[in-house]
């Protein structure tokens, strides 16, 4: 069972595709409107917003998940549902923006990227270091 879709957003000249696994449920919702992935003011987003800002590359990359729906209880995504909801979004994003760097959040979904036979630089997911509460972290990380 999927909750809403959400969609990319960013630089559509992208010097760097910055990819997550699924959009928290509720964090890019807005009021019922079909939203953006990382646009929310949950935790994970504002670190990773906060931390491209901070290294000047925030208006100048593209974010975006793996999957387009939410999960129930923000799980990761089975293989069912990856497929279901991802309907080849993503590679058609990369093949269309063809960014320089692809920055790929967390092991899940570094796991299901590898599968796409691309290059890219795998990176913590910023609910990593939330977690830990090592938020300063995440921008040495890049």
């Amino acid at each position: 069972m999927f909750w809403n879709l959400a969609r990319s957003s960013g630089n559509l000249n992208p010097k760097y595709l910055i990819i997550g696994l699924n959009p928290g449920f509720g964090d890019y919702l807005k009021t019922g409107e079909w939203g953006c992935f990382w646009t929310g003011n949950g935790p994970s987003t504002l670190t990773l917003r906060e931390t491209l800002d901070k290294l000047g590359i925030l208006w100048t990359s593209w974010l975006t998940n793996l999957v387009r729906c939410s999960t129930p209880n923000n799980s990761v995504p089975g293989l069912d549902e990856v497929n279901n909801c991802y309907n080849n979004w993503l590679k058609d994003e990369i093949e269309m923006l063809k960014p320089q760097k692809i920055f790929v959040l967390g092991s899940d979904t570094a796991k299901f990227i590898s599968a796409l036979n691309i290059d890219f630089i795998h990176a913590k997911h910023p609910a990593y270091y939330m977690r830990k509460g090592i938020k300063d972290e995440y921008y040495k990380e890049f």
